[in-house]
Parts: structure tokens; sequence; C-alpha cells
């Protein structure tokens, strides 16, 4: 087809200590000069906000054109990219009968808005708060999918809350709603709210960050 590709993959790792749920490419910062310092073609993958689900950690793909026969390396491949996510992942408790208690962590707000037993049934309903100079997010974009909650019974019996939805979400003000079943827990009674308290770990103060990378001397294979 008298054309060529080379793909040059960079991988962004992170420390433990900061959790990161999007990354994408700052538009137009990447650059790929030859080995006689002229500027190639380049284009990239990923110039819209993409998720980073779980602990996986993206790899960058600079995809440089018509690259000469000849050339050994590239003088210089450099970009830059933004890196969404926090270090902070604060725990809340409530306890089932403090219906309207607020706690304060880490910048944000957990307010225990209600508790509804039914039957083997219940409902349990967490407002959270958070500062509103954070990054802004489409709708369909949210780092509270990544968070835990779970049921503790004063005898240290523990139940995972896997079941919840985000609603009424509006100028950094996040509703959850979780819905707790009986199965699982050894002869569980969730009338006596006494007995457990609703615990937290959330995204804690959510900031965008400007990465930039640079490589000299890049061989090519």
């Amino acid at each position: 087809t008298a054309t060529s590709q080379t793909d040059v993959l960079i991988d962004v790792v992170w420390e433990p200590s900061f959790k990161a749920y999007f990354w994408q490419w700052e538009r137009g910062s990447w650059r790929v000069e030859g080995s006689d310092g002229q500027l190639l073609p380049a284009s990239v993958e990923g110039t819209s906000r993409l998720p980073i689900v779980g602990e996986q950690t993206p790899e960058l793909r600079v995809q440089v054109r018509q690259v000469p026969r000849e050339m050994t390396s590239f003088r210089r491949v450099a970009g830059r990219i933004r890196i969404v996510g926090t270090c902070q992942m604060p725990q809340f408790v409530f306890g089932l009968n403090e219906t309207g208690k607020k706690l304060h962590r880490e910048g944000v707000e957990a307010k225990f808005l209600d508790w509804r037993p039914n039957g083997p049934l219940a409902m349990a309903t967490v407002e959270l708060t958070y500062p509103t100079d954070m990054p802004e997010f489409e709708s369909f974009q949210s780092f509270l999918v990544d968070h835990q909650a779970w049921l503790r019974h004063s005898k240290g019996q523990r139940y995972r809350l896997d079941q919840f939805e985000i609603q009424d979400v509006a100028d950094g003000v996040f509703r959850l709603r979780y819905y707790v079943s009986g199965r699982g827990i050894e002869k569980p009674d969730l009338h006596s709210s006494e007995n457990w308290t609703l615990a937290l770990r959330v995204p804690g103060r959510i900031v965008e960050t400007l990465v930039s990378f640079e490589f000299s001397d890049v061989p090519i294979p």
C-alpha cells in the first residue's frame, strides 16, 4: 500500500496510594521526532476521557506514520495525559438508629438519611456531598461505582452490600441507596437496628492532574 505505521507503546503506572478512575490525552500534546530531529506525523488513541477499571493501568499508543526504513531510533517521544482520581478513601460508620447523622472526612460529608426494614429485606440511604471544585463528569461517568459498603453486627458478623444505585446526582451531592436481604447473615434480625452499623468506604476528593512524559533515543526494532 506504500504506507507504513510504527506504534510506540507506553505503560502508565502510579503509586498504590493513588486511585485512578479516568485518563485522557491532552489534546495535541504528543510529539515524535526522528533521529535527525524532524517532526514525524503521529496520532494517538484515547483523546476522550477513558475509564480505568479495577487495578488496570492504561497503555498509551502513539502511531507514527511513514518512518523511513533507514531510521534506527526516535530522538524524542513526548506527550501529556490527564489522570482523574484520588489519594483518599475515607470511611464512614453509622448506627442504623442514627438517622440524620452527618460525618465529615477528607472534605466529604456523609449523611445517613434512613433505614427501612421490610420483612427479610431492607433499604439504607446515604447522601454524600463532595467539594464543588472537582472535575466535571458526564452523566454516564461515575467514580462512586468504586466504593465499598457493608453491615457490621455487634458480635462481629459482616455482610457486604453489593446491590445499590446512585440517585439524585446534582451539584456535588450523590444519594446512594442500598438494598439489603437477609441471605448470608446467620440468623439475621434486620429489625434490631441497635445491633448493626452501616460502614462505607468511598473515594475522597477527586482531582485531575496533568502528567508529562518524554523519552529520548527510542530504538526502532
